[in-house]
């Protein structure tokens, strides 16, 4: 499991790194400016959440001890924005991706069944004909033996 974590964090990164790399210069147009966005400071605190979880996991992981007094080291600014932005494309591409496939999948099973519905209301339409084709041959069929039989019945007068 932990395999196909990677992978597919792997993945997603590969497909948000230009995604990732035009945020980063817009960053750093922010910063030739003189100012910081909102949005830089949300980048830099979820880069920085990022990093202190990618820590915990590698203690966690490797079975390490460490007490009390080991603190995670802090990010320079530009690399926690750049880590956020990271964090972000590959949640935002990777899952929109895991969510995408299953509602393309549902998407092409409604579009079957919409044709096979068709078909079958076609195939039913033809059954109906018939039956009514029949019904109609029978119709026919029954006046003409009604008509044979009082033909039979009246005596012919010659």
């Amino acid at each position: 499991m932990l395999f196909l974590k990677k992978l597919f964090l792997l993945a997603a990164s590969f497909l948000s790194e230009p995604f990732v790399e035009a945020l980063q210069k817009a960053h750093q147009r922010s910063l030739l400016i003189g100012r910081r966005s909102r949005m830089t400071s949300f980048f830099a605190w979820l880069g920085h959440r990022r990093y202190r979880m990618e820590i915990r996991m590698d203690r966690m992981m490797n079975r390490k001890r460490y007490g009390p007094e080991e603190k995670i080291e802090s990010l320079e600014p530009n690399e926690a924005v750049a880590k956020g932005f990271e964090f972000f494309y590959e949640v935002f591409i990777g899952y929109g991706l895991l969510f995408l496939f299953p509602v393309y999948e549902l998407w092409q099973s409604h579009k079957e069944g919409k044709e096979s519905a068709a078909d079958l209301d076609n195939r039913l339409q033809s059954i109906e004909e018939r039956f009514d084709n029949i019904q109609k041959r029978l119709e026919l069929i029954s006046s003409d033996i009604s008509r044979l039989s009082h033909a039979l019945q009246q005596p012919t007068s010659s």
